[in-house]
């Protein structure tokens, strides 16, 4: 069946005749919550529906566009609802040598032809797409609009079978759309296979029970990239180290005390005086801190905890975290991994997730 905003949107042309039409499950935390339906005009054209449903939110939108041999968007005509229900009405257009957008955030143009166009409400089919165009890339790397860039890695490879059907994947990462790397599974022909990680996974509508295990390789190669920055920027202390001449930050008074030299050993903060007082041991490590503000670590109350945020954590101040409501395996093995040192993020405190799924029933009829 033609989902109705799509008859709405005056796409039955496009997808009542389509050359090849591939549909993807959307689930959240395992229940089935949405759909993409990519239908293939050519080529170089698709229409691509997309829609769920988390407890009451989440986008339905119609995408339509056009790319050029090397996989750049042309066109691109985006319509529907965002994940708060907003309206959309995003563009890409080409001409005279310049590229062109409208969305929700900006106007925008540019005369920087190869550049490949990001929409603000991308459907999952347009990483796939953005993937297959670095591919092509000699140098694995394009310019993005409306700024950056991005490239991609091969991380690995996995053959998935299901009855007498087999399929040869690839996980790749593309660098350069946010601080973590995105990672999607890619089939023989580069066509995207499945987004795993985190409490969403959409994949090839009948390989659902493909996705554990191919989450659990990506988060294999996800925890080795971190153990790996973890062993670069980490430093362990052997023994006690005074950071001297630093102002305190006395939060009880709400004050600044300058001139203080902090002693710590191990997990402790053994003393707390002014720099002049203090005589410290030969083998007590330095740390100089004047003309900077040392102040307790910073706690995160509401927190929704993914790969990145413990690096931003930490490079924030903030050395504690209430987890309000994650996947309970991510969380604990994320913990964990803090917690070990392999990966570098804040302590967690793991607050639960009092919720339930959400009203989705099945496809749009």
């Amino acid at each position: 069946m033609i989902p109705p905003l799509l008859l709405a949107l005056g796409a039955t042309s496009a997808l009542s005749a389509p050359s090849d039409t591939v549909r993807y499950a959307v689930t959240i935390q395992a229940n089935p919550a949405g759909q993409q339906i990519v239908a293939r005009r050519s080529p170089s054209a698709a229409t691509i529906f997309f829609e769920f449903n988390d407890r009451g939110r989440g986008p339905k939108t119609e995408t339509t566009i056009e790319v050029d041999r090397r996989g750049i968007p042309r066109m691109i005509t985006i319509r529907g609802n965002d994940y708060l229900k907003q309206p959309v009405d995003e563009r890409l257009t080409f001409g005279s040598g310049r590229q062109t957008w409208t969305s929700g955030g900006e106007r925008g143009g540019s005369t920087k032809l190869g550049a490949f166009y990001l929409p603000l409400e991308a459907a999952p089919e347009i990483s796939g797409l953005l993937a297959r165009a670095l591919l092509r890339s000699p140098t694995k790397r394009l310019a993005l609009l409306p700024g950056g860039s991005a490239a991609i890695e091969t991380i690995t490879r996995r053959t998935v079978t299901r009855g007498g059907d087999s399929r040869d994947l690839t996980l790749v990462a593309i660098t350069g759309l946010g601080f973590a790397p995105d990672y999607l599974w890619l089939d023989r022909d580069t066509a995207l296979f499945a987004v795993v990680g985190g409490w969403q996974r959409i994949v090839v509508d009948g390989w659902q029970s493909m996705t554990d295990g191919l989450d659990a390789a990506q988060d294999s190669a996800s925890r080795q990239r971190s153990a790996a920055i973890a062993a670069r920027l980490t430093d362990r202390p052997k023994g006690p180290i005074a950071i001297t001449d630093v102002t305190v930050f006395d939060a009880p008074n709400a004050r600044l005390v300058r001139g203080q030299t902090v002693l710590i050993e191990g997990n402790e903060i053994k003393m707390v005086r002014p720099s002049a007082t203090i005589r410290l041991a030969s083998s007590v490590r330095l740390i100089p801190g004047r003309g900077m503000t040392l102040l307790p670590g910073l706690w995160d109350m509401h927190g929704h905890l993914s790969d990145i945020d413990g690096p931003l954590d930490i490079a924030a101040g903030v050395t504690t975290v209430r987890d309000m409501a994650n996947d309970v395996d991510y969380l604990l093995a994320t913990k964990k991994a803090f917690d070990a040192g392999t990966a570098i993020g804040p302590r967690i405190l793991m607050a639960g997730f009092l919720d339930g799924p959400g009203p989705y029933a099945g496809p749009t009829k």
